[in-house]
């Protein structure tokens, strides 16, 4: 099992010098606190990693599964008429849920349903057609 070793306030100073101890530390207190080693931070493992502990799938899981339709964090596949030659959104783009409907996966059939919140564009929404407007979509996380 590693060991945890707290750092002092005299070796993180930002004029402090490096030292293979310092380095030697920084990577074993990592190790602890997934290990879950008294008095060391606890850190939850990655959760799509196929190398990670069942432990650290399952927490993440748990909590997506309980996220509500439109929550804070979820993802949708949002869509939005668009008009001719016009880029409506790009990935980092972001729009009031107002703008946008929710979409089936072919991205032509759009509810009537507008999500509540900001959310922001995961893909990309460009309509190259200059002679007709198109109905679009792509994924979104709502950030809002």
């Amino acid at each position: 099992m590693p060991t945890y070793t707290p750092y002092t306030v005299s070796e993180y100073a930002p004029d402090a010098p490096g030292t293979a101890d310092h380095f030697r530390r920084w990577f074993e207190n990592w190790e602890a606190g997934f290990a879950g080693v008294s008095g060391a931070p606890r850190l939850v493992d990655a959760a799509l990693d196929t190398t990670v502990a069942a432990e650290g799938i399952s927490w993440v899981g748990a909590r997506v599964a309980a996220m509500a339709v439109g929550a804070v964090g979820s993802y949708a596949f949002l869509g939005a008429s668009v008009a001719i030659s016009t880029t409506f959104a790009t990935a980092g783009t972001t729009k009031a849920g107002s703008a946008l409907k929710y979409a089936g996966m072919s991205g032509t059939v759009l509810s009537t349903v507008s999500p509540s919140g900001t959310w922001e564009c995961l893909g990309h929404m460009q309509n190259n057609s200059p002679s007709q407007s198109a109905n679009l979509a792509t994924m979104w996380v709502r950030i809002a």
